[in-house]
Parts: C-alpha cells; sequence; structure tokens
C-alpha cells in the first residue's frame, strides 16, 4: 500500500467532488449500490473512484481528478489490486469497460489493468 493515499469504501459523494454533469449523479449512485468500489484519498481529496458493477459479469467503472496525474503509477497498482481483489471475491469470469470518449491514455490505462480492446474492453480470467 503507498502510505500517502488512503483507500476507502466507494461512496457516491466522492464520484461526485469529481463529475461535473447532472447525469453524474445518477451514474454516482447507480456504482454505489451496484457492486464494491473503492475510493483513492490524498491529503483530505478524492485523488480517484473504482468499481465494478456486477450484473453477472462485472462492469468496470472509474473516475479521477486531473490531480491523480501525479500518481500514475501507484494508482494503476492500487486500481489494478483493487480490481484483482473484487474480480477474485465475486469469482468473476469478465469484466468489461466502456466509455464515452477514449483517449489514448485511458486505453493504455486498461491495458495495463490487464483489460483487452475488443467491442469493448473486456477483462478476461
Amino acid at each position: 500500500m503507498t502510505p500517502d493515499i488512503e483507500i476507502k469504501r466507494y461512496r457516491a459523494e466522492d464520484a461526485l467532488q469529481l463529475l461535473t454533469e447532472p447525469a453524474d449523479i445518477a451514474f454516482a449512485k447507480l456504482n454505489e449500490v451496484a457492486g464494491p468500489g473503492f475510493t483513492g484519498m490524498k491529503d483530505g481529496k478524492v485523488l480517484g473512484c473504482g468499481g465494478i458493477r456486477t450484473f453477472g459479469v462485472g462492469s468496470a467503472w472509474a473516475v479521477f481528478s486531473p490531480e491523480a496525474k501525479g500518481t500514475k503509477k501507484d494508482l494503476l497498482r492500487l486500481t489494478r489490486d483493487n480490481f484483482n481483489e473484487i474480480i477474485e471475491s465475486l469469482k468473476l469470469w469478465q469484466v468489461f469497460a466502456t466509455t464515452k470518449d477514449i483517449s489514448p491514455q485511458q486505453a493504455n490505462f486498461l491495458e495495463h489493468l490487464g483489460f483487452e480492446k475488443s467491442e469493448c474492453y473486456v477483462y478476461r480470467r
């Protein structure tokens, strides 16, 4: 565990500190009840949130603050570790991730987590 990044259980209000669109409220609330999630905090500020919605297979989601860019490697490792813990505990055989618009950096992040590009990014065991 990285000493300066605290991991806590996800709450909708964590993501709402990072999201600004009216539709984001429903997104944040859905993620709180749809499966396990986690929030990364540094100095009392939300760096990012992620989790897996579990509807038979997993649907991964995440949001990150601009400040998270300075912690890329730690954030990647912590996200991967927490995703793997969720995947193992729920015995998921597939997890997918979708996004409205994907930048090369977002694609790289998903690929480093173990996702493969298909019609969406898919994490298979």
